[in-house]
Parts: structure tokens; sequence; C-alpha cells
């Protein structure tokens, strides 16, 4: 499936939904990634990044196109033509080239660690994704969950996560990130028995005392529905994604390169002598 009918399946499931019975944003449209596609396809290792769905403020009630200037022609619209589909990747294309975001700064610090950037600034182009929906509601996910009855949920996250998945299908990433309450890990690969590892336990908080708790970041190696091996890598949530400091974020992606060379130890394979990011490609594919 290519990316253009992607977006054909993606927005006949978004023009599907009443929007104020299931508690859509008005207007909005579907976010199928944040990023540059062209950029990522191009890049030494292909990362994602993953939230739950766009938020509301994607679209503020004020100026619901500031960040989406395309948003006018496409709001509304039951189907696109190939024309209004190659606008609409634009759109997302170019996001973080129109945007500042603070909420991304949570995770650039890790994919810097990679070698990689939002930005495409850096050796890898990284894209975000939605894991249960592309559709942004009208609330934050929580007060979502709170706030509408079981069987609206339960059909935007079926839908939504099967389109998620036919994603990553199509983008056949390295590695997927994630920074999400615990409950969600689940989630990511839900038919597969994941065998998830530790391999970050920080116990200083960003002043450098002692944390209440431990932040705990786990991997470990999924397989999507295309046959492709893949890194997953899930840290828990607080208020924000990856809430440590800045430099244990770098630190972090850094460790993602050399976590590898373990996978080659175990397996009893003599220990490579390429660097951790030819190792990782080795490992992958």
């Amino acid at each position: 499936m290519s990316i253009e009918e992607y977006v054909e399946r993606v927005w006949k499931h978004y023009a599907s939904i009443e929007e104020e019975t299931y508690g859509i944003k008005t207007p909005s449209m579907p976010l199928i990634y944040h990023g540059d596609y062209s950029q990522y396809k191009d890049s030494v290792l292909k990362i994602v990044t993953a939230g739950l769905n766009p938020p509301s403020n994607e679209f503020p009630d004020n100026n619901p196109s500031i960040r989406f200037k395309e948003l006018d022609q496409f709001y509304g619209k039951e189907t696109l033509n190939e024309y209004e589909t190659l606008e609409y990747l634009g759109s997302l294309d170019s996001y973080f080239r129109r945007n500042s975001n603070p909420w991304f700064d949570n995770f650039e610090p890790v994919l810097n660690g990679i070698n990689a950037s939002y930005y495409g600034v850096m050796e890898s182009t990284a894209l975000h994704t939605e894991m249960l929906s592309p559709l942004s509601t009208v609330v934050s996910w929580s007060k979502f969950l709170n706030k509408y009855p079981s069987h609206v949920i339960d059909e935007i996250v079926t839908n939504g996560h099967a389109l998620w998945l036919e994603l990553m299908n199509i983008l056949q990433p390295d590695i997927i990130i994630t920074s999400l309450g615990e409950k969600y890990r689940k989630n990511i690969f839900n038919i597969q028995n994941l065998n998830w590892r530790r391999i970050e336990n920080i116990t200083k908080n960003t002043n450098g005392g002692e944390r209440k708790r431990p932040y705990e970041v786990y991997c470990t190696i999924g397989v999507l529905n295309c046959g492709k091996k893949c890194l997953l890598v899930f840290g828990d949530r607080n208020v924000v994604p990856f809430m440590v400091s800045e430099e244990q974020k770098i630190e972090l992606g850094s460790k993602l390169f050399h976590l590898m060379k373990g996978i080659y130890r175990s397996r009893k394979e003599p220990v490579s002598t390429d660097t951790p990011k030819k190792i990782i490609m080795k490992t992958l594919h």
C-alpha cells in the first residue's frame, strides 16, 4: 500500500465519524504523522515516535488553521482527489518547518542521541505518529475516556489502532519510541507476547536530587505484520513524555545504539567491531 492509498483509507474512516457524537474536534483533519516523509524515507535509521492521538490544540479555537494552512480546503470533504492528497501530505511534511511546538521538545533530545531529529538537521529524520487514533478529540485523551461511552471509545481505538499498524507496515521503522502510561504498553503490538527488558533506571531528577520513583525505560524487539523487525522503546509518562533531564534523554538515545551489541553477545555470535549504528542495521534487517 502506498502512502497515498493509506490517506484514502484514513479519510474514509474520518468521513464515517459523526464528529459531535464521537467527540472529534471541529474543524480539524486526520493527522497520520508529523514530519517530513521524504526525508524520513532517505534516513539512515528510520525512527518513529508514537503518542495516543493528536491534541485539540493542533487546531486552536481562535485560529484552527494556524498550524495547517490547508485545513480550510480539506475540512468537510468526504474524499480527497489526487491533487488534494498531495497537498494534504505536503501540509504534514512541512509541519516542523512551519511550527514550533514545545511538546515535541520532550522527544527531540532522545532523537538527537541517535543522531536523529524531527527537524531534518541530522543524519536521520524522525516522524511522529498516533497509536490509538489519527483524529483529534475535543478534550485530552484521559478526559475523553471518562466523558464518552465505552462503545464510542472502542470504535475510535479499534479503527485507529488498526490504521496505525497499517501505517507502520508502510513506514517500516527500525525504532519506535513511545512515552505513555504503563497501561498502553501492551497496545503497541497487542497480538505479540513481547519480552520487555529494562535498559534505563534513572534515579536522579533534573536538579540532581533523588527521584521519588526511578524513571524506567524498557525495550524489546517487535515484528510488524509485514515481517519487518523493529526495536520498541517504552518510557513511562508523567506530565510530559520522558520527564528527565535533557542530558539523560541524550544518553538514552546513545544507549539505543549500544544495546544491539548485547544482542549479538546473547546469541553467542562474535562481537562485531562495527559502529553501533551498523550493528542496529544488521540486527533489524
